[in-house]
């Protein structure tokens, strides 16, 4: 009976020993292992080394550092990137990528080593064979004072070169961008006076503001295609322009010839504008995490809302005239 319990006994601890083999160490407690990062690290035994590594480098660096607080929330951020992580692939580029950075932030603050090894470099041994020769000796002297005085100014003249000059470069962007928030307003405000007309009906907002959006599309489709891109640039353009000309046929037949015709024109032109180059940049910029892809497409949907209420809120007429009758430049009675 004791040999057949020993034998369970022995069994049991052998089966508990090939369970944690499989467990490799980590930085943290692997039995909280939720995210697939998580347990690929518990699984992995490189992944488990790299975990480890990051974290001694991240413990020696917070000793270093007096921004604490800046890699703290660093360090936040990166954990958060690499539990997005689906496959073992990514988790191992997040970790090898992190590690090279906490081995370059903590060089970076222990300068101290390659600031003490010039220290034997003033070694004036070598100077003892300089006097012994005597005969250029009585020339070194009256070129050595020459030496040190014209080097004393080389700082002072490197100094004013050190002063960049941002400021002026934005001065006119901001100029030109008060402007046309100026003639914008301006026309806003004439416009539901009854002053000036920026939208006739719905079909003019409409065109108008399909206008660019229909360029830059035609041009991509023919890079699609394998146009070549010069083709494909004249042929988006002869698009657009096209267009352009019903827009301003139609800004004319509103306003006439007049300075209101140009604020109305302008307005158009402004506003679009402004939203196309909102939506690129928010359509280009990369998101770090789901969150912020989240944000970014109601970010999108938001402005994109207000645009076109406030594109239908400067119709003159709110309705949509016939596009045959918009393009003959008429208006429906």
């Amino acid at each position: 009976m004791n040999l057949l319990l020993k034998a369970r006994l022995c069994l049991a601890a052998l089966g508990y020993l090939v369970i944690c083999n499989t467990a490799w160490a980590a930085s943290f407690n692997c039995a909280n292992a939720t995210t697939y990062s998580e347990n690929a690290i518990c699984s992995n035994e490189a992944f488990s080394r790299l975990d480890e590594k990051i974290s001694s480098l991240f413990t020696q660096s917070m000793e270093l550092t007096d921004e604490k607080a800046a890699l703290r929330q660093d360090q936040r951020d990166w954990l958060a990137s690499r539990n997005t992580c689906a496959t073992a692939a990514c988790v191992g580029e997040q970790l090898r990528e992190r590690v090279e950075f906490l081995q370059d932030y903590r060089a970076g603050l222990t300068p101290a080593p390659s600031v003490m090894a010039p220290v034997p470099a003033p070694a004036p041994v070598i100077a003892a064979p300089a006097p012994v020769i005597t005969p250029p000796a009585v020339h070194a002297p009256t070129v050595a004072p020459q030496a040190t005085h014209p080097a004393a100014p080389a700082p002072s003249a490197a100094a004013p070169v050190q002063a960049p000059r941002k400021d002026p470069s934005l001065l006119p962007a901001k100029l030109a961008g008060l402007a046309m928030l100026i003639v914008v307003l301006a026309s806003i405000w004439l416009h539901h006076r009854g002053t000036l007309t920026i939208y006739a009906d719905y079909t003019d907002a409409t065109w108008t503001s399909v206008t660019p959006m229909l360029g830059i599309v035609s041009y991509w489709v023919f890079r699609f295609f394998e146009i070549p891109h010069p083709y494909a640039l004249i042929a988006a353009g002869i698009l657009f322009s096209l267009m352009m000309v019903q827009v301003v046929r139609q800004t004319y037949k509103s306003n006439g010839v007049s300075v209101y015709f140009l604020m109305a024109l302008m307005a158009k032109m402004i506003m679009i504008g402004a939203y196309l180059i909102v939506m690129i940049v928010l359509i280009i910029g990369k998101s770090r995490t789901q969150r912020e892809a989240r944000n970014k497409r109601r970010a999108i949907a938001a402005i994109t809302s207000l645009f076109v209420l406030l594109s239908g809120w400067l119709c003159r007429d709110r309705r949509f005239t016939p596009l045959g009758v918009y393009l003959e430049g008429q208006t429906t009675p």
